[in-house]
């Protein structure tokens, strides 16, 4: 594997200059490492946001953090230099050198991953393959603190991913989908013509968060859609797109685990959704109704790969969630969260919400089971807090 080798590589030559400088210069080093991250988040954050292509958003952004953090590890190796020339015992030194390279050598692992998990869930599908597989990174991956797991969380807020979050966790290789390709013509059934009027377009907003998002919703009850809760999360305010019009909304159920949120919306007068009355199989044809990338309504087909329960990170990137999953084979982009999953006749099938990263054919979209709890809410109207921002 390529990224594999480059690992090695990196490894290895952290380990030499630790041996070479010894333990106290590569210390400081690092310290100087340290700090330069945290410096470096800010420039990356505003370099992010200049840039909408997602693959040169993420190589800007983990490139700014690697020169920032880069200049920070030369300056604190030059002080930790001048520190180790004061030693005197040649004693001392020999150790110094042996813990320096063990040191360095376990630093430059842990750079490796911290670097890699950005790519690893990034919305270009060849970039995040490639990560996925590698055979090291998941090693590494199974010995850091949890402690440490903050570093990526401060990464991945720079990155603003506003997509799809991940379903399995960020090193996991996504597993082929064994089905025949789908079937274009399920698209256009009459039952799939007559629910689009009840699936509706989600804006959300929040000066408070600094970001706008957008995503699907369908109708569940007179006044309630169902989306999901990453399309809503910090929104200070949400609006639903109509075929008739533009009305306000508010949120009166979310949950982080779930990944679901009701929305009220008193004005909506369109015809509530019914809900297929079986789960469905492998092989079984369905719809992902929605409006991708925040654009027009669009169809597009899918089939069902497989159906079971999948346990990963929530949205959020703080726990993990066991939830009944459908993976499909199907197109799933950002903005076709919340969206529902329609069998032929129009029914719901299950909810939209996520895809994977590193395979463009993978979609996965939760069960009708995972919505009993969220469709307690279809008649509630006191709203409710939208929660932290997101990403």
């Amino acid at each position: 594997m390529i990224i594999d080798v480059i690992i090695v590589a990196i490894v290895l030559g952290f380990a030499a200059y630790g041996f070479r400088d010894g333990f106290i210069s590569a210390l400081l080093a690092f310290v100087g490492l340290a700090l330069g991250l945290v410096a470096s988040i800010p420039l990356a954050t505003y370099v992010g946001q200049q840039i909408d292509d997602p693959g040169w958003k993420v190589a800007a952004t983990v490139g700014t953090i690697a020169i920032i953090g880069n200049l920070g590890f030369v300056v604190g190796g030059v002080v930790g230099s001048r520190v180790r020339r004061r030693m005197k015992l040649r004693a001392a030194q020999g150790l110094d050198r042996a813990l320096g390279g063990v040191l360095t050598a376990a630093v430059a692992a842990f750079l490796c991953w911290l670097l890699a998990l950005p790519l690893a869930t990034s919305q270009v599908p060849a970039i995040a393959a490639q990560v996925k597989q590698s055979v090291l990174l998941p090693a590494i991956d199974s010995v850091i603190p949890d402690q440490a797991r903050s570093a990526y969380s401060a990464i991945e807020q720079t990155l603003q991913r506003q997509g799809l979050p991940d379903v399995l966790n960020p090193l996991d290789r996504t597993q082929a989908v064994d089905v025949a390709p789908p079937d274009p013509g399920v698209a256009s059934s009459p039952g799939v013509a007559a629910a689009g009027p009840s699936i509706v377009k989600v804006l959300a907003s929040s000066g408070r968060c600094e970001r706008s998002a957008s995503g699907s919703a369908f109708v569940v009850s007179d006044g309630h859609v169902l989306t999901n809760a990453h399309v809503v999360a910090g929104a200070s305010a949400v609006e639903l797109v109509t075929r008739s019009g533009t009305v306000p909304a508010a949120v009166v159920y979310l949950d982080d685990q779930t990944d679901l949120a009701m929305l009220y919306a008193p004005q909506l007068e369109q015809t509530p959704l019914q809900f297929a009355s079986s789960e469905l199989g492998p092989d079984a044809d369905v719809v992902v109704a929605g409006y991708p990338y925040g654009g027009d309504y669009t169809l597009a087909a899918g089939r069902i790969a497989t159906v079971g329960m999948v346990s990963g990170p929530n949205y959020r990137q703080d726990g993990t969630v066991t939830r009944e999953v459908y993976a499909l084979r199907a197109s799933v982009v950002p903005g076709n969260s919340g969206g529902p999953l329609l069998t032929p006749d129009g029914t719901v099938a299950g909810v939209v919400f996520a895809s994977a990263a590193d395979n463009s054919e993978v979609g996965y979209a939760l069960t009708v089971g995972q919505l009993a709890e969220a469709l307690q809410y279809a008649d509630a109207t006191q709203p409710v807090s939208s929660g932290a921002c997101y990403p």
